[in-house]
């Protein structure tokens, strides 16, 4: 297993980008791996032969996952370590309705979408925005820290 990770990700408002911004610079610092982010919005089917670890994000609006992350998750990731997150505003910071965001927006989606069992799943919370301007926003950055250590651990685990 190499060193590379990618982390791609769809956003509109901007939460999933800082979110898988966090992530990578926790990993670079913390774990010494090679991290490239992409914005699915912007290069629809990249390449990914070169990484080892794919973090597959999407922003959650109306329940749902943006198109651009969904259309990358059904490629072929067979051989590959594939985590996912989310950002979204309702449901996923919220203790009593988390376990729902968890099976909606992420082991329903997996198993509807990926065609390989995903290593680490996350839930966070998102950003709302009006007019450009946020509005709410409700990403809890400890949480995301420590998901990013969690995930750092894995990932170098699996390569020894």
């Amino acid at each position: 297993m190499n060193n590379n990770v990618l982390i791609a990700f769809a956003t509109k408002s901007g939460a999933t980008e800082d979110t898988a911004q966090q992530i990578a610079d926790i990993l670079r610092s913390n774990y010494s791996l090679e991290v490239d982010l992409m914005d699915l919005r912007r290069e629809a089917h990249p390449s990914f032969s070169q990484y080892g670890c794919i973090v597959v994000a999407s922003g959650v609006r109306m329940g749902k996952w943006y198109k651009e992350a969904l259309r990358f998750l059904g490629s072929d990731f067979q051989g590959k370590n594939v985590a996912l997150f989310v950002s979204a505003m309702y449901k996923a910071e919220d203790p009593e309705t988390y376990p729902t965001a968890v099976e909606l927006y992420l082991k329903n989606v997996a198993k509807e979408h990926l065609n390989v069992e995903p290593f680490a799943m996350e839930a966070f919370g998102g950003r709302m925005k009006f007019l450009g301007k946020v509005t709410k926003e409700n990403r809890d950055l400890n949480r995301i820290s420590a998901w990013a250590h969690s995930l750092g651990k894995k990932i170098v685990g699996q390569q020894e």
